[in-house]
């Protein structure tokens, strides 16, 4: 019998790297150079645009809203509208 269930979204138990760092590790995979501040500063506006209330709201596509809101502020628009199609239902 299960007696509780935890989620670590803060973390809490495991330290993951920062959603910048991420992005600017596979953005230099695909040649796109771009200071790291600059993405950090993005992601902060992301976040800020798509708060803890608009994750509830949307669900599965609030990562997919938070990469589309990033991609868009450091100028790429190549495959934003296939990234739309994430996370969307079947």
């Amino acid at each position: 019998m299960v007696k509780a269930v935890l989620f670590d979204m803060g973390e809490t138990l495991v330290a993951a790297e920062p959603v910048s760092e991420t992005f600017h590790k596979i953005l230099k995979l695909y040649g796109v150079k771009l200071p790291k501040k600059k993405i950090e500063e993005l992601c902060e506006k992301a976040r800020e645009k798509l708060n803890m209330d608009k994750m509830a709201e949307l669900g599965n596509r609030f990562w997919v809203e938070f990469n589309i809101n990033v991609l868009k502020g450091l100028g790429i628009k190549e495959n934003i509208a296939l990234s739309g199609s994430f996370g969307s239902s079947p």
